[in-house]
């Protein structure tokens, strides 16, 4: 049989090799992508280029809600991709300026300090850069440069560009975040997501080159990503969770809330939520229009109330870099609106992140099965890329060598 087609597997085995469903596939194509020995070698899959096992053909894309989404949540999988040498541009959605107050929660009354969200909204990106920066040079100090960058006409976005290294990127929508982790707020991406509001405006941190304030549709911030994902062509996507698990505890009814903001209440923040449906319409859209990627979905909140799944020299890694991020060490980077979110600080692991700091999970982690042995002796592997499920099989039993990748039964999005 020839390498270029797949070996003949029951379509109950290519369930079972695929996770039975999208979400477990492509957590188990986060495996394949990782692990494997043999990636993909031709360009069908990965776009025009070398092989996925030169980290410049390689190219991540995380789309988070709040400046530290990525360090709590897709930490250290984050940094072992930035330090690899791929290309990694991180889209943060939201300015994240909550109360306005740039405080310790463990300050004796926080409530005393003056409110300036753009202020802090500012403060939460230079943390932000400062992590990254550690994470790719070693570095928090590290220079960026900061540009204002129209993806769709008549709108702008704030680009970073970490100077030592390019092709670290962050980008900042500057969306109003919901200030509420559950409570119902029209003014919110689950508001606009919902159709609870038809635009949602953008908060300019102090500082910013965009020029003036922007309201998006739902539409808009769906093809501002599809852009970005034109943009990057990453080789794999990292969302927050799209399947936040329901408490029992229903959110209280009040008289003038939206019928469409109606529903359960859920273990993590409704921003999390709500970007990751974001990224999965601009997913859907970018479907055909370029490389397909392994998505990778990653709990939030909900990663705190499960069982510990990093080792401490891990967890404590994690934890320095949220208190880069949280300016804990105090440093001086020039900007008197701050360097770092003082709400996070040096408490990250000692009880300040409610045990976010000792786990990172996938929805759906996967398992082995995405390997299985053929009639005729050649293993076959299986992952879906860009909601499609593909195969590569061994050239022939034993060899260890896979062909090229063919898609198997269909599309699955």
């Amino acid at each position: 049989m020839s390498p270029a087609h797949p070996p003949r597997v029951s379509r109950r085995r290519l369930l079972q090799a695929t996770g039975g469903g999208v979400l477990a596939a492509t957590a188990g194509a986060g495996v394949w992508a990782r692990l494997s020995d043999h990636p993909p070698r031709t360009a069908e899959p990965a776009g025009p280029g070398g092989s996925l096992a030169d980290p410049a053909a390689q190219s991540f894309l995380q789309v988070i809600a709040h400046a530290d989404d990525g360090l709590y949540f897709m930490n250290p999988d984050l940094e072992q991709s930035l330090r690899g040498g791929a290309r990694s541009v991180t889209v943060c959605l939201t300015g994240g300026e909550a109360d306005g107050r740039n405080v310790s929660r463990r300050a004796p009354d926080p409530a005393r300090v003056p409110e300036d969200r753009a202020a802090f909204a500012r403060a939460r990106a230079n943390g932000l850069r400062a992590a990254h920066a550690a994470m790719a040079t070693g570095n928090p100090a590290a220079r960026w440069d900061v540009a204002a960058l129209s993806l769709l006409p008549g709108l702008e976005v704030e680009i970073q560009t970490l100077r030592d290294a390019p092709q670290h990127q962050l980008i900042f929508l500057g969306l109003v975040e919901a200030r509420a982790v559950w409570q119902s707020r029209a003014a919110s991406l689950r508001g606009l997501w919902l159709g609870a509001t038809g635009t949602l405006p953008t908060l300019r941190p102090l500082g910013t080159p965009v020029k003036r304030q922007f309201h998006y549709t739902r539409d808009q911030v769906t093809e501002t990503l599809v852009a970005v994902l034109d943009r990057v062509r990453p080789t794999v996507v990292r969302t927050l969770d799209p399947n936040a698990v329901h408490s029992r505890r229903r959110p209280p009814a009040t008289p003038d809330r939206d019928p469409r903001l109606v529903g359960p209440r859920y273990y993590d923040h409704q921003d999390h939520t709500a970007s990751a449906y974001f990224a999965q319409a601009a997913l859907a859209a970018y479907a055909g229009r370029g490389r397909p990627a392994v998505v990778e979905n990653y709990l939030g909140y909900e990663a705190g109330a499960l069982p510990n799944d990093l080792d401490l020299e891990a967890a404590r890694r994690k934890a320095r870099l949220l208190s880069v991020y949280g300016w804990a060490d105090h440093r001086a980077c020039g900007d008197p609106a701050g360097c770092g979110d003082r709400k996070v600080g040096g408490s990250a692991l000692n009880g300040g992140s409610r045990n976010w700091t000792r786990s990172t999970r996938l929805r759906a982690p996967g398992s082995n099965a995405w390997v299985r042995r053929a009639a005729d002796g050649r293993l076959a592997a299986f992952a879906v890329l860009g909601g499609t499920a593909y195969c590569w099989a061994e050239t022939r039993p034993g060899s260890g060598s896979f062909g090229a990748p063919v898609p198997v039964g269909g599309e699955l999005l």
